[in-house]
């Protein structure tokens, strides 16, 4: 499935887009064994980096990218585009601070590309604060405990 975003994520930084990769893909990074069907993406939620984001979506044919504005995506929490596979472009999450949390980020190569993903303990808090069954289970995976 990460291969399949490489594209995505060659596309992201060579427009710039400040992100992170967070939800169950990072968690599968962080060594939790389980499976996810979506990307979620936290951005800094300003229009000219939303305008980024939609430009690199754009760039590798995801036509929903034109469903909507730079300003509705800044100021949307949750923005879901299903092109080829579902992307969840989320402007806030629970118990993060994009800034802080992009400051504390886990940069890892993917085909080539340094990819933005959220850090093991900011990935945790955020989990912790959603509440969700599958959530709290990745905490208890990601804390180590059996």
């Amino acid at each position: 499935m990460i291969t399949a975003l490489e594209p995505l994520f060659a596309s992201l930084a060579s427009e710039g887009t400040e992100y992170l990769v967070i939800g169950g893909i990072a968690a599968i990074a962080y060594g939790v064994p389980r499976t996810t069907l979506n990307l979620d993406i936290l951005i800094r939620a300003t229009e000219a980096n939303a305008r980024s984001l939609l430009r690199a979506f754009e760039r590798i044919g995801l036509g929903t990218a034109a469903l909507t504005t730079a300003e509705d995506l800044a100021r949307t929490e949750i923005t879901v585009f299903q092109d080829r596979m579902r992307k969840d472009v989320q402007t806030r999450t629970p118990g993060i601070d994009f800034a802080a949390a992009h400051g504390r980020r886990r940069d890892i190569m993917i085909g080539g590309v340094p990819v933005p993903f959220i850090s093991k303990g900011d990935l945790i808090v955020a989990k912790r604060a959603s509440g969700r069954p599958q959530d709290l289970e990745d905490v208890r995976i990601l804390e180590g405990e059996s």
